[in-house]
This record gives C-alpha cells, structure tokens and sequence, in this order.
C-alpha cells in the first residue's frame, strides 16, 4: 500500500490508528518434570510439586549481574549465555569457591535455572571466600556502568548473594543504582537476626530476600524484619559446581534464595516487560503475583512468598493475580 493511500485511509473519521500487520506468535508453556524442589515451588501456590511450569519465552534477552566469587562460565548449564564481566580481586577470573557458580546456576541454568535463557554476566569480588566492603562498591559500580551503557536497565538485574555489617556506603550505592534504573537483588543474612543490621540487606532500595523451607517455614538460619521484601526456596538447593562442566552441588542459605528471585525478576521480564521498566515496579509485580501469608515465623518480615504465576501472567488494568491462584496450584 502505498504512502498516498495511507493517507486517504487515515483521513477518514472511523479510523482510529493505522500499524503494520505483524506476526502473532503463540506463548508456549513448558512443564519441566523432576525438577529441583525450588523451582517446583516456585511455579506452585502450595507445597510439594516435582514440575516447574513456565512460559517458553523464560528470561529471553535479559541479564543477571552476578557479584560473587566468579563463575564457570564453561558449565553446561550456561550453555552459551555466561560471560566474565569483571575481576575486581584480580588473580584467576574462574570461580575456584562454587559459590558464583551455583548462584547463577540457580538464576539461569538449562536445567536448575527459573529463567533459562537469560544471560549471566560474572563480576567477580571473591577472592577464597574473602571481600571487603571496596571490593563490593567496585563490583556494584561496574555493573551500573555496564548496564547504564548499553541501555539494559529495563532487562537486568543485579544479584548479590553476599553481605556483611551495616555499610551505609553500601547502601547508598544501591540506591545510586536505583535512581539510574538498575535493581539489585539481595540475600537477607543467615544470622537469624534483624536485616536492619547488614549491608546491602538493609538497603531500602534493594529487593531483599529471606529463605523458607519445603514446607514454607522461614529457614532457621534466615535474617527477618520489615525489610525482608519477600522470601523464596533457601533449603538445600541443587545447582551447578565447579568441579565439572556437569556438576553440581547442594547448598541452603539465604543467597540460595536470592536468585531464585533475580531469576523469577528476568523470566518476568521477558514476559511483561511493559509492566517491568523500572526497579519499583518490578517489586510491585513481584508482591502481586507473590503468595500471600503462608510463610510460617516470618519474624516482621513482608509475607510474600515468590511466585511465577505457573507459566501463566495475566494484566488487565491494574495488576491482578494469575488464574493459578484460583485454581490452587
């Protein structure tokens, strides 16, 4: 059709908006069987389910920061999706702890990952299981820097599996990273104390996350308090490790939780990306779509439990919650 026929159409008062004529493609879901019980749960509103169900489209270009010990970008979980970022510690860039590795695993692996075909970006700031509160500031910085230039804010997640004692300077660079669009995920601390006592938990504008068990009891080892955002599986966690392109390893701790959420945050991103632009409204999707008080002994914490919505993410106006809900799953 051409430009002058365009016009005329366009012209005419019943005409409301002229666009191309694009390709509809159909959302597959897809029920993954056996898998971890993370996972399971997380695609579930009750407990003690052996399929993760998601939609196909799981994490599709998008990015997950990983502050961490480094990262067997070599694994077969990572497929070709894993980078070396940056080495803020110096020495060898590959992950010598496991931990890096399992966490990304957690966030992104074929098999172990909620979104499995986000890409992984490793800043290491781990040096045999050492950081210091500088290492972290230059990891953090980085990561912004990166995302901020090339335009990914909307797309990426930063995930810090880590901690330490009240920083406020860590803190501030989290909510530095906020203000320029860049969200940051973060563990609560496996104290069984306060979160408003650590760094980078306490940070206001981070997504802090606590850890339950399978039977959706805060872990006993898991950090509580008004600014613990939301919970997800911290128990015995099954991800990729460090000593084979095929291993793997079982770990419990609040930064097992951690990327359970920075993954469910890409999968939904890949998914309503309209809905998910900014850090605040990836927390308030987040929390509607979460389960909603069935955490045991949240402590003070927000009682939310992560949830994907089971392959299933429907809008309509304000944010409602997945038919999932409804049907019990």
């Amino acid at each position: 059709m051409d430009g002058e026929t365009l016009v005329q159409i366009g012209g005419d008062e019943a005409v409301e908006i002229i666009e191309p004529d694009g390709e509809i493609s159909l959302m597959k879901h897809i029920v993954q069987h056996d898998a971890s019980w993370g996972l399971a749960d997380i695609s579930h509103r009750v407990p003690n389910h052996t399929e993760y169900v998601y939609d196909s489209k799981a994490g599709e270009d998008t990015y997950a920061y990983v502050l961490d010990t480094g990262l067997l970008n070599t694994h077969e979980e990572f497929e070709d999706r894993a980078y070396l970022g940056h080495n803020v510690v110096g020495g060898v860039f590959a992950d010598e702890v496991g931990h890096g590795t399992h966490v990304a695993g957690t966030i992104a692996g074929k098999t172990y990952g909620v979104a499995k075909k986000a890409n992984v970006i490793s800043v290491k700031i781990f040096a045999d299981n050492k950081s210091y509160t500088s290492d972290l500031l230059e990891g953090i910085h980085w990561a912004v820097q990166d995302i901020t230039t090339q335009n990914r804010q909307s797309k990426s997640v930063i995930n810090i599996s880590a901690g330490g004692e009240l920083r406020e300077s860590v803190n501030r660079a989290v909510e530095e990273a906020y203000k320029q669009g860049v969200l940051t995920v973060v563990a609560a601390g496996n104290y069984n104390q306060d979160a408003r006592g650590y760094s980078p938990a306490s940070a206001p504008s981070a997504i802090t996350v606590g850890s339950v068990g399978r039977d959706h009891r805060r872990s006993r080892f898991s950090d509580w308090g008004e600014l613990v955002d939301i919970f997800a599986p911290g128990e015995h966690i099954t991800s990729a490790w460090i000593e084979t392109d095929q291993d793997t390893m079982s770990l419990s701790g609040t930064s097992m939780a951690t990327p359970h959420v920075s993954g469910l945050i890409l999968y939904l991103k890949s998914l309503v990306p309209y809905r998910m632009n900014t850090p605040g409204d990836s927390l308030n999707v987040l929390r509607e779509l979460a389960t909603d008080g069935v955490v045991r002994d949240p402590q003070g914490a927000k009682n939310f439990l992560a949830f994907n919505g089971n392959g299933i993410v429907i809008f309509t106006g304000d944010l409602t919650r997945s038919p999932a809900y409804i049907n019990g799953l």
